[in-house]
């Protein structure tokens, strides 16, 4: 069972909690999952991607589960909000 929270439960022989990491979300097949290429996030249980900030513009987010931007956009190519 997932929680409001993104707070992983299961039943074996007592409750165990799963918090996500920072830049990662719990998806419904309870795997833990980090926020995409292009976008970052430095809070704790998210319940999914979309709750991921999109990279800064003038940013590149090239890895997934950043929790910022990590990549000045390199002079001479455009970086919009959420590309790599």
């Amino acid at each position: 069972m997932i929680t409001s929270s993104g707070i992983f439960l299961t039943l074996h022989f007592s409750y165990f909690f799963i918090h996500c990491s920072i830049s990662g979300f719990i998806t419904g097949t309870h795997t833990p999952e980090r926020c995409p290429v292009g976008t970052y996030s430095n809070s704790t249980s998210l319940t999914n991607s979309t709750e991921c900030d999109l990279c800064e513009a003038g940013y590149a987010c090239e890895t997934t589960g950043l929790t910022e931007p990590d990549t000045d956009c390199v002079e001479g190519y455009y970086c919009p909000e959420g590309k790599l």
